[in-house]
């Protein structure tokens, strides 16, 4: 049987990202993946995952279906609840599911017959204006688990609501980007790039610079959590990687945490990052990194890597040799 990495080379899919030891996956378990666990397991974006999880379905085909395991339930537990007449319960004791709840926990298939259905928005709740108890909209909900058809719905039906925020000032951009849901930002922006063109006052940076009660932008939470492709995406479309939160962090400063997050960093700095801004304790990037590898980047993309340098010169114990 071919090697996981001998099967994408036959189907030229590269750019598996760096620190994924194909070793570590087995054929049979990749073959099992779904097209999204495909895409979030091997770092891969939807077409190549899509197009290895066809390359299995042979393999799927030809598996021998696992036996049905039945399980006698407990005579005692039956029969405490083979009579359930004594249970008081009236009308209104059941829980209702509203258009959040939909969103978060129905299958797509049950939310798209709950969305459609006439007078859904005052059974469940409209999809516009409707917040949980937390402050979560339908849209914030659905982005959270990463569920694109939902997403492509209820933008379809003209839901607008792209800037709301739940009580942590965070957007549905800002979770997709947390979550590193690529295809979902793209949708978000679209779609509200789309709306910005109906109705000019607003601008189409506003869903990518908006911040939350910190401060963070959804690119602060990209490069917070280490999403490299999402903070890719976000830049191609404009994204300020300078902007400060309260603190004075950009999504810059944010990327020298730690060598997780140094991942984006590179991007961050070829979109004209900045590792001279200073957070509110008076730090720099390079001082927040204290990591060689982030001095050699500086050095490679900083128009002011001279200005740096003889800082470096004048304090060798933070960043090494340099």
């Amino acid at each position: 049987m071919e090697k996981l990495a001998e099967i994408l080379s036959r189907l030229n899919i590269a750019s598996i990202a760096e620190n994924i030891d194909l070793n570590e996956f087995k054929i049979e378990t990749v073959a099992e993946m779904s097209v999204y666990q495909l895409q979030k397991n091997l770092k891969m974006d939807k077409e190549n995952a899509k197009k290895l999880h066809r390359e299995f379905e042979g393999y799927r085909a030809c598996r021998p279906k696992r036996p049905k395991i039945v399980k006698k339930l407990d005579t005692e537990f039956v029969k405490k609840f083979s009579n359930l007449s004594k249970i008081h319960y009236k009308p209104g004791d059941e829980w209702q599911m509203d258009i959040c709840g939909a969103a978060f926990s129905a299958s797509s298939k049950a939310f798209h017959k709950i969305f459609k259905m006439p007078g859904s928005s005052t059974q469940f709740g409209d999809a516009n204006t409707f917040q949980n108890f937390k402050g979560w909209t339908p849209l914030q909900f659905a982005t959270a688990m990463g569920r694109e058809n939902v997403i492509e719905l209820m933008l379809n039906e003209k839901v607008t609501n792209y800037l709301t925020q739940n009580h942590d000032g965070q957007t549905a951009m800002m979770i997709a980007a947390s979550f590193g849901h690529s295809e979902i930002i793209k949708l978000l922006y679209n779609g509200f790039k789309k709306h910005c063109q109906l109705y000019p006052a607003s601008q189409p940076a506003d869903i990518l610079n908006q911040q939350d009660k910190r401060g963070w932008s959804s690119l602060h939470y990209a490069a917070a959590h280490a999403q490299l492709d999402a903070v890719q995406i976000l830049l191609s479309f404009g994204t300020n990687p300078n902007l400060p939160d309260f603190t004075r962090s950009t999504p810059t400063l944010l990327a020298c945490e730690d060598e997780l997050q140094e991942t984006c960093l590179k991007l961050l700095l070829e979109a004209g990052g900045d590792l001279e801004k200073r957070n509110l304790q008076g730090k720099n990037g390079l001082e927040i990194a204290s990591r060689d590898s982030v001095f050699k980047m500086h050095q490679r993309y900083s128009k002011k890597s001279s200005t740096i340098h003889l800082m470096h010169q004048s304090s060798p114990s933070l960043y090494g040799s340099f």
